[in-house]
């Protein structure tokens, strides 16, 4: 389904320019905060956004960043705890300017060190170009490296990858190119026939991922054409794990005969593994009823056009086109590519799940043994 943009209605959209606070506004901030807990006992953000003419976030922000907790012990004569302790917050206008202007010389020097530091820049090459770690990762590799005494952050390697002073180009980030804001559109209402397996009526506790066994499936086409091979995909929600099998066709026929390949592998741990899947109402999905019987599972569509609604799954079709572009030929993949392919994906560190791979969160969160050792191998089992 085509993306929309801004572009599309001829939306022009005028770049602010963002301004840092200074030290007078935050002299103000200081004043306006300390009137307000002596008066009301409460602070009030967005008298003080309004008062500075600037966003409520930007103010939140800042004192976020810069209170400081204070733990006074009041007695109390009248209370049954004579001693009672009261938490408050404190915030310097001074102490506060000092951090930002620290904080603003040290993002200056870290990216001239990514800039002429050979080794260091060397590094972050190797990470982004062999190992194909995003920015976010590269920035934390060399977090937690502590040869190059230097912290640089995500935004950093962005710009050395921007700017050019780094092997990797925007080109090879497919995933940087597109600047266009997209919106979302109206949503159309679920098909009579699929009421009962609406969205709308998933539990709370899939929709907040604290669960294991909830999965979003969707199709990844190739050529164009009739006959033409896909890839099922599938991708588990809170641990980020990621299935891959080929399609001969995209026909709902095909989608079942991997289902029952998925089903003759994992056998009695089906049920437990696969606990829910969501999906789109594309016709290859019609038979959603078997789906459901083979696999002890649970089916749940999306809306018609929203597909941000399994956007985990979406993500991670956008991750595998960095390795198999569209209007590629899926029949020139083997088995062997999938499985390499897969995982890489399976084996990439997330800032979403602090820094484990999907690997290491299957093995944290789901506790039988011999699913987790049938899990691994399902990729390689149902595409031979």
């Amino acid at each position: 389904m085509k993306s929309v943009s801004n572009k599309d209605y001829n939306i022009k959209e005028e770049q602010k320019q963002y301004k840092h606070l200074d030290i007078k506004e935050r002299v103000k901030i200081e004043t306006m905060i300390n009137d307000q807990l002596e008066v009301y006992g409460k602070v009030n953000i967005t008298k003080i956004a309004q008062k500075l003419n600037r966003s409520k976030s930007t103010i939140s922000r800042e004192i976020k960043r810069n209170r400081r907790m204070v733990v006074t012990e009041v007695y109390k004569k009248e209370s049954i705890f004579k001693r009672k302790k009261e938490i408050t917050f404190e915030y310097e206008s001074t102490e506060a300017n000092a951090k930002a202007t620290r904080k603003q010389r040290e993002k200056g020097i870290s990216r001239i060190k990514l800039m002429y530091n050979k080794e260091l820049i060397n590094e972050v090459n190797r990470l982004l170009k062999e190992e194909g770690k995003s920015p976010d990762i590269v920035a934390y590799r060399i977090r937690q490296d502590n040869s190059f005494n230097v912290k640089v952050s995500t935004n950093t390697i962005y710009d050395g990858i921007r700017k050019g002073y780094l092997e990797v180009s925007t080109k090879d980030r497919k995933r940087m190119k597109d600047k266009s804001r997209r919106c979302r559109v109206e949503r159309n209402p679920i098909p009579e026939s699929k009421k009962e397996h609406s969205i709308e009526l998933r539990p709370d506790y899939i929709n907040n991922r604290v669960e294991f066994g909830h999965f979003e499936m969707d199709l990844v086409l190739g050529k164009q054409g009739k006959d033409k091979q896909c890839l099922l995909t599938l991708t588990e929600r809170m641990t980020r794990f990621e299935i891959v099998i080929k399609l001969n066709n995209k026909s709902s026929s095909e989608v079942i005969r991997a289902i029952k390949s998925i089903k003759e592998h994992l056998n009695v741990y089906s049920s437990e593994i696969f606990k829910s899947i969501t999906t789109d109402n594309g016709s290859e999905f019609s038979r959603y009823e078997e789906i459901e019987e083979i696999l002890g599972t649970m089916i749940y569509f999306c809306h018609p056009g929203a597909s941000y609604e399994k956007g985990t799954n979406e993500r991670h079709n956008g991750m595998l086109r960095e390795y198999i572009p569209k209007g590629s030929d899926i029949s020139k993949y083997s088995a062997e590519d999938l499985d390499r392919i897969v995982s890489k994906l399976n084996d990439l560190e997330r800032k979403k799940l602090n820094y484990y791979t999907p690997y290491m969160k299957i093995l944290e969160e789901y506790d039988s043994i011999e699913g987790t050792e049938l899990l691994f191998n399902l990729q390689t089992a149902v595409n031979n």
